[in-house]
């Protein structure tokens, strides 16, 4: 937290929103989200960019997009399915 008040941060993204309430930032003028909610927001504000993105990163690793998505979607849940649906693709178990 200290370094977002240095930086004048506005936004932390933290899987830890537990140490983070909105009532200790808020004097601060910062808000905590979680890294799913703020992939989503990215995808939802430009699309076709975070498909090509993780296209780029699933090429990198050498497995397909949907295997990527698989693998995500042990710590980002709600991004990977709102990414699937919105691509119309089935999530690898």
């Amino acid at each position: 937290m200290a370094t977002a008040i240095k930086g004048h941060a506005e936004l932390i993204v933290t899987f830890n929103l537990k140490d983070f309430p909105a009532e200790v930032l808020k004097p601060w003028g910062i808000v905590a989200t979680h890294p799913a909610d703020y992939l989503i927001t990215l995808y939802s504000i430009e699309p076709a960019l975070m498909v090509a993105k993780l296209d780029d990163f699933a090429r990198e690793k050498g497995i397909s997009r949907e295997q990527l998505l698989g693998k995500l979607n042990r710590s980002v849940p709600g991004f990977c399915r709102h990414v699937a649906d919105g691509l119309s693709l089935t999530l690898p178990d």
